[in-house]
């Protein structure tokens, strides 16, 4: 029989069940912190969500079908899939740029 303590949540006399609380008590803080725990789960949800969605980009190729067609060839030739083969793109282009205007500047110098 489980020792008999006065429980420190409702001040009653009843039997010890777990972290010093009776059983009623202990079940209605491990509810609690359930319950806690799945706002904190789903809030956590919400702001990867929302980050995914600030990084993801759609682009429409229907007004320039041959791009994206010179964009699948590069990918299967390079080995990438067609999302890192756009990145890879732009990333080219944007070192590009960065040295054109590096040479910008010295010729202006």
């Amino acid at each position: 029989m489980p020792k008999k303590i006065i429980c420190p949540e409702c001040g009653q006399e009843k039997p010890h069940y777990a972290r010093g609380l009776c059983r009623s008590c202990y079940d209605r803080l491990r509810h609690k912190l359930r319950k806690e725990q799945q706002n904190k789960n789903f809030k956590e949800k919400q702001n990867k969500n929302s980050t995914i969605s600030e990084m993801t980009v759609l682009v429409n190729f229907s007004i320039a079908p041959e791009i994206l067609e010179e964009l699948k060839e590069r990918a299967k030739e390079e080995l990438r899939d067609l999302s890192m083969q756009i990145l890879w793109e732009l990333k080219l282009l944007q070192k590009i740029k960065q040295e054109l205007k590096e040479k910008e500047n010295k010729q202006c110098s």
